[in-house]
């Protein structure tokens, strides 16, 4: 199924890069993401960023594809339990979404968009608070390295002549768990704990807020 699902995306950045009579459109894009984490376990929202590039292939008057290179953080505030101490969870991607964008007028004015996502981790990093102590660790090694998605969502495009302002709204979702069984280490000063885990249901999700600019080549 992950080998299915790159194939796909590989595909379709083909089948793009062959269509060089159609409108072409790059340019730059970032703002918020409400990230989560659908687990067992109990997690909370948390704010961070995500900022890339875009590039649309607009293939008719309603229909755009564009692929949206991006680096982002995921997820999540651990929620503090009889078993389990308050912390964050943050993970650091390269998310390469491929979307289809179908627009109510021409090419510009309000969209609804579609489109599957595959994110290559960079960095799993923990912080646990609990008993005065502040832990914090590196989580990547039980930690899936590749994240599988899908993004659905809405937004408005603006022309400003060969220019065009976006504001967009989607939410996303992760198709695997990403927990691994294994152990890492935590630390506060010369304090130092391994923590064992599991290879629990664990899955990104959370809704982004951006704003960005493209340019019409």
């Amino acid at each position: 199924m992950k080998k299915s699902v790159v194939l796909g995306l590989a595909t379709i950045v083909l089948l793009l890069s062959g269509s060089l009579s159609a409108q072409v459109q790059v340019g730059l894009i970032g703002g918020i993401n409400f990230a989560d984490i659908n687990s067992d376990m109990n997690y909370s929202n948390r704010m961070d960023y995500s900022a890339g590039c875009i590039m649309d292939v607009v293939l008719s008057n309603d229909l755009t594809v564009s692929v949206e290179p991006m680096y982002i953080k995921k997820g999540g505030l651990q929620e503090a339990t009889f078993n389990q101490p308050e912390g964050d969870i943050i993970f650091s991607y390269i998310e390469v979404p491929v979307l289809l964008k179908y627009t109510f007028k021409n090419s510009d004015g309000p969209y609804l968009t579609v489109g599957p996502s595959v994110s290559y981790l960079l960095d799993s990093d923990v912080e646990m608070r609990t008993m005065g102590f502040t832990f914090t660790g590196d989580a990547k090694s039980i930690t899936q390295k590749w994240d599988y998605g899908l993004t659905f969502g809405g937004g408005f495009k603006m022309p400003l002549g060969k220019f065009s302002i976006i504001a967009e709204c989607r939410y996303s979702v992760s198709l695997y768990d990403l927990a691994k069984e294994g152990s890492f280490d935590v630390r506060s000063g010369d304090l130092v704990e391994t923590i064992d885990t599991e290879a629990i249901k664990m899955k990104n999700q959370g809704l982004r807020v951006l704003m960005g600019v493209s340019y019409t080549l």
